[in-house]
């Protein structure tokens, strides 16, 4: 996990090096609203919540404001 900041923009940086899957559960202290990258996925997912679950397959990288 790698979390990057400039000004008001935070991003998670999350990556897999296992040969499987890993389920991931990410607590936020509030709701945030955030865009999901994904090479699993052909666009940008629009999130808003102040829980994340997902499988994390190669990589993921979470953008919000902080």
């Amino acid at each position: 996990v790698e979390c990057w900041k400039q000004g008001d923009e935070i991003q998670l940086h999350l990556v897999n090096y296992a040969s499987n899957h890993q389920d991931v559960v990410i607590y936020f202290d509030d709701v945030v609203e955030m865009e999901i990258y994904s090479p699993d996925d052909d666009h940008v997912q629009n999130v808003k919540t102040d829980e994340l679950a997902f499988e994390l397959n190669v990589y993921t990288i979470l953008k919000y404001k902080g």
